[in-house]
């Protein structure tokens, strides 16, 4: 019995020599890798505010909108800076990002008549938008359809500014 016990013994003592021999090996074979820090890119951060044309106008811009162009050959041709649902919300595309804002005030100016021009500010959870809206009836299109022009001043967290003048249409 003893003998059977040194032989087990000693077959386990080799085989856990021969396990700790073959990881030794196995270090000393390995390759290191050395990694340049130097060439890698670093991750952009976006600085620039850059209002750019709307792509595709969302569903949620049904019925009654207002669709706002930087120019009337771009409008015409129906590339949009803004588009709103004339209720409470708007669609505009920074850093040619498409983007919801939620209407958060409407001032109608006091020394207006009919209303005809007036401030509505959107905002999400990253931009601030401004519209100054004015009603131009020369170009008036029917009764429920008027020609507007204006500007939009976006704001981001930081404080950083860009404003464009637009002209468009508002209506049902």
């Amino acid at each position: 019995m003893k003998k059977s016990y040194i032989l087990f013994l000693t077959f386990i003592i080799s085989i856990l020599i021969s396990c700790k021999k073959e990881k030794v090996e196995n270090i000393q074979n390995s390759k290191s890798v050395e990694i340049d820090y130097s060439k890698s890119k670093p991750k952009k951060i976006e600085t620039e505010l850059n209002i750019t044309d709307l792509g595709d106008i969302p569903m949620e811009i049904d019925g009654c909108s207002c669709f706002f162009s930087e120019t009337e050959t771009k409008y015409k041709s129906e590339i949009y800076l803004i588009a709103t649902n004339l209720d409470s919300i708007a669609y505009i595309s920074i850093n040619e990002k498409s983007m919801k804002l939620n209407l958060v005030e409407r001032k109608f100016d006091k020394n207006s008549k009919n209303n005809e021009n007036y401030t509505e500010i959107f905002a999400n959870e990253k931009f601030k938008a401004t519209l100054e809206i004015k009603i131009d009836n020369t170009k008036k299109r029917g009764d429920e359809v008027w020609w507007s022009k204006g500007s939009i001043k976006i704001e981001n967290k930081s404080g950083k500014t860009q404003t464009k003048k637009f002209i468009g249409e508002c209506g049902c």
